[in-house]
């Protein structure tokens, strides 16, 4: 069995409309110690179907009831086989180098705690969404710091 070094996790519950997009995006970004993970809140729209017709390039895990959302959320946690674990919801677009900055910041600050993905230095709402790759401008905080920025 390979090791895996990340886990995407994506909690979902009827949206596979929205999780589609997300998923299609991240598929040509999984490689060798990346796995994607998709925990299915007792889905009614298709989303099993989907998710069945992408295996085995992904993990699907459906829960035979619907759990209410933080549950699920920790069934992300729960289920990573990862060193890391990316939650991201069902509608967060990533860029087309999102997997690779974040293995990449694993190896430059040599496997830190935690990294924190951010689209925009401000709470402002991200409307100009692009797949574009993105210079990863990654910062060592401590723990104070990291804590004031994410307020």
């Amino acid at each position: 069995m390979e090791s895996i070094l990340l886990t995407i996790a994506i909690p979902t519950y009827n949206r596979v409309h929205l999780l589609r997009q997300t998923v299609e995006l991240l598929l040509p970004q999984l490689r060798e110690g990346v796995e994607l993970l998709v925990c299915d809140n007792a889905s009614t729209d298709g989303t099993a179907d989907y998710l069945k017709a992408l295996q085995p390039r992904i993990r699907h895990h459906r829960h035979p009831d619907n759990i209410g959302s933080e549950p699920n959320y920790s069934s992300c946690l729960s289920l990573s086989r990862g060193q890391y674990t990316w939650i991201l919801c069902d509608d967060d677009l990533p860029c087309s180098n999102a997997v690779e900055n974040i293995l990449r910041a694993r190896e430059e600050f040599k496997e830190p705690g935690l990294i924190y993905l951010r689209a925009k230095p401000s709470d402002e709402r991200v409307s100009d969404y692009t797949s574009a790759p993105v210079a990863s401008g990654w910062m060592a905080k401590d723990r104070n710091s990291f804590l004031e920025d994410i307020g």
